[in-house]
């Protein structure tokens, strides 16, 4: 069984169980073919390592120090803290395929790229931030950065999978061997949990029920979906409204649900275990995250997964893989009164929601499920061993 290294700045911790979950399922998908081993990182806090057991595949987690209100400062950072780690575990385990698994090229392609480009094993690369993108970084200087490293970070790799259309439209006028690969999810039955038990309880009958998952940041939208439950409110169309989720938003969102006069209709959970998330759409009317800043958004499908439609936004996340008004609605990015317009139309339409639903579902079951994205990975990785054994015999 070859073996598989799996480089990533996104994978499940103990302090963080639902961090890049998806990372975590398609390594458990991997499992059955590649002989899998993780290393993981974040920052900025204080350095620490941590080892186990995930499944068939030994995890090591490492955190490190940098400056926060610097972000550059994670370039030199990573590559004090973390290269000679990952450097010391590839010499000792001696892979044969290596799989970074990326969310900002800074700190960890750049730093990579210099070392990675001297080895002999393929190297396989999957973006999941479509603000690698230059021009849609927040700060003139970091989007400075990012202009004039992006090129070299991107470069060299037998291949890049992009699970975003735009992003992989701009690496291939500068990079060929890049493909849209999206998300996929796995197969789940439904559970049953005292956490959903309480939710449920919660709920009443009389209500359109909406649920919304993420982490709690500005470019989320649940502020606008919480601006949009209040207006529906008072036009006589009572929602209840659960956010999963936590982050630096949370006060603000939990001044505009007073203000608004919503504390009994919208109810900001605490983030739960993905199973429990995903038994748990099944009580709810429709999904609804107004993200204006989203390169795929998983959590789309697992809604469509449990039969109950989504709002998405125009031009972000599953906008486009999708077909609009057949299997998915999109509102207009940042656009309170067309979000309240889209979730009013479900609102009057229970035939429509229906007709989402299962359409949306169909087009999942055909191309969103995990077998079918580790599929074209494992496809990638084929072609270049092949094409490896052909050069060594020439």
């Amino acid at each position: 069984m070859k073996k598989l290294l799996i480089l990533t700045s996104l994978y499940p911790n103990p302090q963080n169980p639902v961090r890049g979950t998806f990372v975590r399922e398609q390594v458990k998908v991997l499992e059955y073919e590649y002989n899998v081993r993780i290393i993981a990182w974040e920052f900025p806090v204080a350095f620490s390592h941590e080892m186990w057991r995930d499944g068939d595949s030994q995890v090591d987690y490492y955190r490190f120090p940098a400056l926060v209100n610097f972000f550059p400062s994670a370039i030199p950072a990573f590559a004090w803290w973390m290269l000679p780690a990952i450097k010391r575990i590839y010499k000792e385990w001696q892979p044969d395929i290596i799989h970074v698994h990326e969310y900002t090229h800074i700190p960890s392609l750049y730093v990579l790229k210099y070392w990675l480009d001297g080895l002999p094993t393929p190297k396989y690369l999957t973006l999941h931030n479509l603000k690698s993108i230059p021009g849609l970084m927040n700060h003139a200087s970091t989007d400075f950065i990012y202009r004039n490293t992006l090129k070299r970070a991107l470069s060299g790799w037998s291949h890049i999978f992009c699970v975003n259309r735009k992003l992989m439209e701009y690496i291939q006028s500068f990079y060929t061997q890049t493909s849209f690969i999206g998300n996929g999810i796995r197969a789940m039955d439904r559970i049953s949990s005292p956490s959903i038990d309480k939710i449920k309880d919660w709920l009443k009958t009389d209500r359109f029920h909406l649920i919304a998952v993420g982490n709690l940041l500005p470019s989320k939208g649940f502020d606008l979906l919480i601006e949009a439950v209040a207006i529906l409110e008072k036009s006589g169309k009572t929602c209840q409204l659960l956010i999963v989720g936590s982050g630096e938003m949370e006060p603000r969102l939990q001044r505009l649900i007073t203000k608004s006069r919503l504390n009994g209709n919208v109810w900001i959970h605490p983030p739960l275990p993905n199973e429990v998330v995903r038994s748990l759409y099944y009580e709810f009317d429709a999904y609804v995250m107004p993200s204006y800043s989203e390169t795929f958004g998983i959590v789309y499908l697992e809604a469509m997964y449990a039969d109950i439609p989504v709002i998405g936004v125009v031009e972000q996340g599953i906008y486009g893989l999708f077909e609009e008004s057949k299997e998915a609605l999109f509102c207009l990015p940042q656009d309170v009164s067309d979000l309240k317009d889209k979730i009013m139309l479900l609102y009057d339409n229970p035939a429509l929601r229906k007709s989402l639903a299962k359409a949306a579902k169909t087009r999942l079951l055909k191309e969103y499920m995990l077998p079918c994205i580790v599929e074209k990975i494992t496809q990638a990785y084929d072609n270049n061993q092949s094409i490896n054994e052909q050069k060594s015999r020439i």
